[in-house]
């Protein structure tokens, strides 16, 4: 006879309690999850994949257990609770891929290059290959091919674009002004005490020579760009500011123009005309917590005290491209 839901035998429900020691051991266990073999130490604290399992003696379907979860990057796993970094997402990549480097919008990110708020959206590793190996294609990676491997760099042990590849790289993406940004950064001199390098990452000269004798997309847009790159500008909002004065048909202001130019400690203005004692200052977000406020007020001092005329920009002003900043830096130059 065909059971029916209404003669269907109930499944019997086994308790702990009517479990005794004399039972067989499949019912003393009854109550008892498997155990999942544990996870090497190492793993805490590192990407890995399936096949990484499978090589530590691991049985593979370990991988959907719930202490692992999956990183932005296809194929690539963490334990849970653990954050992957891209450069860790690459140096798991190299173990399948030797080639592979990081590359674009990622290297941008880590040499802490600017980037546009539409190429931020963008979160995908962006690693590049060799032509002849083809491109890497996975959910969670943009990737990309390149007929040489020059200026690349290796950091903490895993392949990256150098500053200066990366921007080579990002021209096809950008603007004018944004390449103008990028360009300032690289030839800008770095804060010893800020940063850990002392030298630019390349010389005006050099990266206008390069730049001449590359073979690339919008080269001309590139070489347009630089030659309005200067050095000694701090932020991109500095360069931006620089770009609406002369615009605006003013002549080129200074860059870090100093007070006192015979003080070694003198404080510096951003931008400004030395004949006219004219100083531009661009105070950022940074500028309002309340040591950067004091030191700023200091600053602005010194140069009131030698005569100088303060005009100072936020980022509001930025915002809308300076408009309300340019008409008082031009009556600053008649009163």
């Amino acid at each position: 006879m065909r059971r029916t839901p209404e003669t269907e035998r109930p499944t019997p429900v086994i308790h702990s309690s009517m479990i005794s020691q004399d039972d067989p051991p499949r019912f003393r266990n009854a109550s008892c999850m498997p155990q999942r073999t544990p996870l090497p130490p190492e793993l805490n604290t590192r990407g890995f994949t399936a096949k990484d399992l499978e090589s530590m003696g691991l049985p593979i379907g370990r991988i959907r257990a719930r202490d692992i979860a999956k990183s932005p990057v296809s194929l690539i796993y963490t334990t849970s609770g653990q954050e992957l970094d891209a450069l860790e997402s690459v140096r798991v990549l190299a173990r399948r891929f030797p080639e592979v480097w990081m590359s674009h919008h990622s290297a941008a990110r880590l040499h802490g290059l600017y980037l546009p708020s539409r190429l931020l959206k963008d979160e995908r590793l962006h690693v590049s290959l060799p032509m002849k190996s083809g491109r890497i294609r996975r959910a969670g990676v943009a990737g990309h091919r390149s007929r040489h491997q020059k200026r690349i760099i290796t950091f903490q042990g895993v392949r990256v674009s150098s500053p200066v590849r990366t921007v080579l790289e990002m021209t096809p993406y950008l603007n004018e002004d944004e390449l103008v940004i990028l360009g300032d950064q690289l030839v800008r001199i770095p804060r010893a005490r800020f940063e850990r390098r002392t030298e630019p990452f390349i010389s005006l000269e050099a990266w206008s020579l390069l730049a001449s004798s590359q073979k690339f997309i919008k080269k001309a847009a590139l070489l347009t760009s630089i030659a309005q790159v200067r050095v000694g500008s701090d932020s991109p909002w500095e360069t931006r500011l620089r770009l609406a004065i002369v615009r605006a048909g003013l002549p080129e202001p200074e860059l870090q123009v100093m007070a006192d130019p015979d003080n070694p400690y003198s404080p510096s203005a951003d931008l400004g005309y030395r004949p006219f004692r004219i100083a531009v200052h661009y105070d950022g977000a940074t500028h309002y917590d309340p040591d950067t406020y004091a030191r700023d007020q200091r600053r602005d001092g010194t140069f009131e005290s030698l005569s100088w005329r303060n005009i100072k920009c936020s980022a509001n002003d930025a915002r809308n491209g300076f408009r309300e900043v340019i008409p008082q830096i031009i009556s600053a130059f008649y009163f």
